[in-house]
């Protein structure tokens, strides 16, 4: 997560932090936050940084794509969509992961969201 987020500084030219935002209300009021791997300092830019990988098998040539992690992904792009900035990123390092992802999310992704393929390898 660190060098991606290194990277990400250094393709954008600004800083980017782990920061705590708000997604939503709880039924008492209160609000409701979620952690992102990367934020700019306007809040404009956002980032969550995902490293799984996909494995592949003969009995399973997606390996645990459609069964776990196209869940768990869709999980961090609903986050996304609950916040208020002009560019989000959902950044995988795998690449297999993200050429499947890429193709199964196409046309389904909220606005001003995008995948994105940053290798740490």
């Amino acid at each position: 997560e660190e060098t991606v987020r290194g990277m990400l500084e250094r393709e954008f030219s600004v800083s980017l932090a782990k920061m705590r935002l708000p997604v939503g209300l709880k039924a008492n009021g209160e609000t409701k936050y979620h952690e992102f791997d990367c934020v700019s300092p306007d809040k404009q830019g956002v980032a969550e940084i995902k490293t799984n990988e996909l494995r592949p098998s003969p009995a399973h040539p997606h390996g645990r794509y459609f069964s776990a992690i196209k869940w768990a992904l869709l999980g961090d792009i609903y986050m996304l969509a609950r916040i208020r900035a002009e560019r989000k990123y959902l950044v995988l390092t795998d690449e297999s992961l993200f050429k499947l992802c890429q193709e199964d999310m196409d046309g389904i992704l909220p606005e001003n969201t995008r995948i994105l393929f940053r290798g740490t390898g």
